[in-house]
């Protein structure tokens, strides 16, 4: 595929000069008409993964119907990506941005603004959606709308690794904890509800973001928070959060170097520490953080430690090593969200 892209350099030269001149570029979309179905608007952020959001859009744009938009929202300064892009606009209903303010949340929330389908849903760049990802998406809300609900669905997730290593065997583990707590939680039993969302791949109709006053809150969680935040104050208005594990993609997961997974554990204790000062006074909300991992950090890594001895029982190396990590992680967790809760 990139070898085309290349071919095709200099026939779209031209395109990708209104490219660099303009913010918002829209095209005609070729498709047949589909009756009576409701239109949904994709937002995609990207920044620098051309190859990845090649791989998105492939699985993605054949299943989009008459009226269906993509809003690409470009947060990086890649011309791969542009060129990428331009391969797609005569034929598909693309919608390319560029955001200059660094930040999926800003991303998100300026694609956002230029959506107009009755359904809005949420896709990131290093996703690859289900055969069938597009067409659930409208018969579940479609339903919704019949049945006048007041919910967000949540897709499900399928991480995939290009190779093995230690933090990808601690991922999967922490996956696997995580749904074991899930699954425990009161509101899972009685109507498969979750407390949290994952931007990567989560769709609603248009109106229930009425209930908030604003999407995600890119000026204080910009990169990590804005998901859980989001989540708590659609909660307060009344809104729920369904698992529709139909509406499935597979997330390609990149190794990312030592030093920056650290440091994206630091943001992750520094993002639910500000969550907790800002909700723990809620009534509605205390019972979520009580029933997670946010009540006390240092029993869930206790318990999540065990879980980790145990998966590599027989392998003190590995064990040592892990753990090293694990334990490296939680005190950088814990020491942001202690400091951005208190001070």
């Amino acid at each position: 595929m990139f070898s085309c892209i290349i071919c095709l350099f200099h026939k779209t030269s031209s395109l990708l000069e209104n490219i660099n001149n303009q913010s918002i570029i829209t095209l005609p979309y070729l498709s047949i008409a589909v009756n009576n179905c409701m239109n949904i608007s994709i937002i995609i952020p990207t920044r620098n993964r051309s190859a990845l959001l090649l791989r998105c859009l492939q699985s993605l744009l054949p299943q989009l119907q008459d009226g269906d938009e993509v809003i690409l929202v470009d947060n990086g300064d890649s011309y791969q990506t542009k060129l990428i892009v331009s391969t797609f606009l005569q034929q598909y209903p693309i919608i390319y941005i560029h955001e200059r303010r660094k930040g999926s949340s800003y991303a998100r929330n300026t694609g956002f603004r230029k959506t107009k389908g009755e359904g809005i849903a949420f896709l990131d760049d290093d996703c690859i959606v289900s055969q069938q990802w597009l067409a659930e998406i409208r018969r579940l809300l479609e339903g919704a709308k019949k049945r006048n609900t007041i919910s967000l669905f949540q897709g499900k997730i399928i991480y995939k690794f290009p190779s093995d290593s230690l933090r990808k065997s601690l991922f999967i583990l922490q996956h696997q904890y995580d749904w074991t707590t899930i699954r425990k939680s009161k509101k899972w039993e009685s109507s498969r509800a979750l407390d949290l969302i994952n931007a990567g791949n989560f769709f609603t109709l248009r109106r229930i973001f009425h209930h908030t006053n604003y999407l995600f809150d890119s000026r204080t969680f910009p990169y990590i928070g804005e998901e859980r935040d989001l989540a708590y104050r659609l909660q307060l208005q009344g809104v729920s959060i369904e698992y529709t594990p139909s509406v499935s993609v597979t997330h390609v997961s990149l190794p990312l170097p030592l030093r920056t997974y650290l440091l994206t554990w630091l943001q992750y204790g520094r993002a639910h520490g500000i969550l907790e000062k800002r909700y723990l006074a809620k009534r509605e909300i205390r019972s979520l953080f009580s029933s997670g991992k946010e009540r006390n950090v240092f029993k869930k890594t206790n318990s999540f430690t065990s879980m980790v001895i145990k998966h590599f029982h027989g392998k003190p190396l590995l064990q040592i090593r892990s753990l090293g990590l694990l334990y490296a992680r939680e005190f950088l967790y814990s020491m942001a969200r202690l400091i951005y809760r208190y001070v």
